[in-house]
């Protein structure tokens, strides 16, 4: 599942601007909260003047079922 997000770093370094798209707004929700865990950057610039650039980032989620689950723990306890 890739959910692709766009978000903008402001001028004191700032994530803002959060933008994300998906087949489900589930997921969308949930990269939105991992790109706002992102800490504080340095704020960017360009021939030292600063400057607001816009960054895409796709987030891939893997989806596991339970018998992938059960095997997957199956395994690591052998």
């Amino acid at each position: 599942m890739r959910v692709l997000t766009q978000f903008t770093i402001n001028e004191e370094g700032q994530i803002v601007d959060i933008k994300a798209r998906g087949s489900h707004p589930v997921f969308e929700n949930e990269a939105i909260r991992i790109i706002k865990m992102i800490p504080q950057l340095e704020p960017p610039s360009l021939n030292e003047k600063p400057v607001s650039p816009r960054f895409s980032l796709p987030i891939i989620f893997a989806i596991q079922t339970e018998k992938q689950k059960r095997k997957r723990l199956k395994e690591t306890k052998s």
